[in-house]
C-alpha cells in the first residue's frame, strides 16, 4: 500500500506536515504571548496564508500549462500535486477546528465538503482536477 501511493507520487503527507509545522511554530512561538482563543485562530489564518496565495499561483500554472483544459479532463501530475497541496491543508484547518471549535459546524461541515470533492476528484475518478484548479484560483 505505501508503494502504491509513492508510485502515485501522493504529496499529502509531507505537505501535512509542513501546515501543521507552520501552525505549531505560530501557536507555540509566534503568537505565544496571546490569549489561547486568539492563538489558535492567529495559526489558523497563517497557514491559510501559506496556503492560498501559492496554491492560486500553483493552480495558475497548473491551468496555463494543460493543453487539455476540459472540465472533466484526465488529472495531470502538477494538477494532483496542487489537489494534495490543498487537501493537507484543509485536513489540518479541519483538526483546528475540530479541537478548538467543535461548535463550529458550519465551518467543518465546509472543510468536510470540500474535502470530499478535492479527494473524490484526486483519487477516485481521477479527473476533474482542471475544475478544482479554477476554483481555487478564483
Amino acid at each position: 500500500m505505501g508503494m502504491l501511493l509513492l508510485q502515485q507520487s501522493w504529496l499529502f503527507f509531507p505537505f501535512f506536515f509542513f501546515f501543521l509545522s507552520i501552525y505549531l511554530i505560530g501557536y507555540f512561538i509566534v503568537f505565544r504571548n496571546k490569549n489561547p482563543k486568539i492563538r489558535s485562530e492567529f495559526s489558523s489564518c497563517l497557514i491559510s496564508l501559506f496556503h492560498g496565495t501559492p496554491a492560486a499561483i500553483l493552480g495558475a500554472i497548473a491551468i496555463f500549462s494543460d493543453t487539455n483544459r476540459g472540465f472533466a479532463a484526465a488529472n495531470t501530475s502538477f494538477q494532483k500535486t496542487v489537489l494534495d497541496y490543498s487537501i493537507a491543508y484543509f485536513v489540518t484547518d479541519l483538526l483546528h477546528y475540530i479541537i478548538f471549535f467543535p461548535s463550529d459546524v458550519l465551518f467543518i461541515a465546509h472543510h468536510l465538503a470540500t474535502l470530499f470533492v478535492i479527494v473524490t476528484c484526486r483519487h477516485v475518478v481521477s479527473h476533474g482536477a482542471f475544475s478544482v484548479v479554477v476554483l481555487l484560483v478564483l
